[in-house]
């Protein structure tokens, strides 16, 4: 694979998913849901000094992308789970149609 190749899939791959995003805010989330896990942190950890308030904002940061990978991990499963359910009718209606065709024929004595 390229080194161009690779760069395209890596930026397809934050988009996908925003693990390794830049961006703060991804299309479908809420500032409000971000600035409330954020004061939770700090409510919670209460830091003292520039050393803590990084520390507390680096655990954060993190919290807020997995939050973004778990919620993709959801909607990944039931994706998945759909198309399983789908392929599984698909796979009865098929063996329906054969059982169908492949029954003996019935003769007519007129």
């Amino acid at each position: 694979m390229s080194k161009i190749s690779n760069r395209i899939a890596k930026k397809q791959n934050a988009l996908k998913h925003g693990v390794y995003s830049r961006e703060v805010m991804l299309p479908g989330e809420k500032w409000s849901d971000y600035e409330a896990l954020r004061n939770a942190h700090y409510d919670e950890f209460m830091p003292e000094g520039v050393i803590e308030e990084c520390l507390v904002d680096e655990l954060f940061k993190l919290r807020w992308r997995k939050r973004r990978m778990d919620q993709y991990d959801q909607i990944r499963l039931r994706e998945r789970a759909a198309q399983l359910h789908e392929n599984n009718d698909m796979s009865r209606h098929r063996m329906n149609l054969k059982r169908f065709a492949s029954r003996p024929k019935m003769v007519s004595l007129s």
